[in-house]
């Protein structure tokens, strides 16, 4: 229930198409299978409101213009310690009943599948899943994970079932959208001269250790058309990243992250934040989350305490506080953009640079783990 209430975490895609009409008799021809007929096989599919409602009706899905269902994993399964433990028994008796001395491996199979058949008879279904919001409106879906591979999981359900095909709002698309063809010429930020061709580019991590050049030297407010000014700054834990040899990661995350000689030492050793906490504010609003860079995917993000209290009230507040967010988030990814295609680029580079060889780390050192 992560869009109804408290901290969530979730990706954001871009919807091209309009919902269509019947999307709720769509959802339905897919829902997820009753708890009753969850065989030993995993299963996939949706739910309306909650993880075990397979009723989908406007009362259970929509709330003024929005869509919420849930994806829903579903998997019959023996726990491992107790299948082990069952044959161990089984083949014990079966030795001291039979007189033998040993179980050839044919008979331990025939007792495996008869003793699995036995525990799948008792065992509950495990069920897992998140939220799905579609925002016909703005052509947005919130997909609630910050897994990549579940929300893969999720889309691929989506497509099949609805004929949609969302796009991802990632660094990389929404490069290609912003620039075209030129979005595959983009080249990474250099920060020293001793810094390596990484080979593959990641321009979320140029973005977000941008944002925290931009915190430091310049300013942390924008302005956002028709939204108004905007603040923000970056905290840790930082997570550092590098394709180089050597230690790829580097976590700070003890005492003051940004002001620490390790994050500094980070810096000039060419890694750059893939991680880093992040505060939105405008006004008395706001947001803070932990930013995947390398996806956008927003984690644990608490949004501006609401007004509201009535349940889909309350629903439409917080949908509305989102989209107020990614608009500004993304005035800034695409202010990035803007500094770093164009003629500016060369310039901003330097700037970064010279923050680089600037900026005093503070003495007291902090807990750091390098992870090969």
């Amino acid at each position: 229930m992560a869009f109804d209430n408290g901290p969530l975490s979730f990706c954001v895609y871009r919807l091209d198409e309009d919902l269509p009409e019947n999307i709720l008799e769509l959802f339905a021809e897919n829902a997820a299978l009753p708890l009753n007929q969850v065989k030993d096989e995993s299963s996939n599919g949706w739910t309306a409101r909650h993880l075990l409602e397979r009723n989908f009706t406007e009362e259970t899905c929509l709330i003024e213009d929005y869509v919420q269902v849930h994806f829903r994993a579903s998997e019959l399964k023996v726990s491992a310690p107790i299948l082990k433990a069952k044959c161990a028994q089984v083949e014990f008796q079966t030795m001291q009943e039979e007189n033998l001395s040993g179980i050839n491996r044919k008979r331990k199979k025939e007792i495996k599948e008869n003793i699995i058949d036995e525990l799948l008879a008792e065992t509950q279904p495990t069920i897992k899943g998140f939220p799905l919001v579609l925002d016909p409106t703005n052509k947005l879906l919130y997909v609630g994970t910050s897994s990549a591979k579940s929300a893969d999981s999720a889309l691929a359900l989506l497509v099949e079932s609805t004929g949609l095909s969302p796009i991802p709002l990632t660094p990389q698309t929404y490069m290609t959208e912003q620039l075209g063809s030129m979005a595959s010429s983009y080249d990474s930020i250099k920060l020293t001269d001793s810094q390596e061709d990484a080979g593959e580019t990641w321009p979320g991590r140029d973005f977000l250790t941008w944002l925290w050049y931009l915190s430091e030297y310049e300013e942390a407010e924008f302005t956002v058309p028709d939204l108004g000014v905007f603040a923000f700054s970056v905290d840790g834990p930082l997570n550092f990243i590098t394709e180089l040899n050597g230690a790829r990661e580097s976590v700070v995350k003890k005492g003051i992250p940004t002001l620490s000689p390790e994050a500094d030492s980070a810096l000039k050793d060419g890694k750059k934040l893939k991680t880093a906490k992040i505060a939105i504010a405008r006004g008395d609003d706001t947001w803070t989350f932990t930013l995947d860079a390398d996806f956008f995917c927003f984690k644990s993000m608490k949004l501006p305490d609401g007004t509201e209290f009535q349940y889909k009230a309350r629903f439409i507040e917080r949908l509305e506080s989102l989209f107020i967010f990614q608009e500004a988030f993304f005035s800034l990814f695409k202010e990035f953009l803007n500094r770093f295609t164009g003629d500016q680029r060369n310039e901003n580079i330097e700037k970064m640079r010279a923050w680089l060889s600037e900026r005093d780390a503070n003495v007291i050192r902090t807990e750091v783990f390098d992870v090969k």
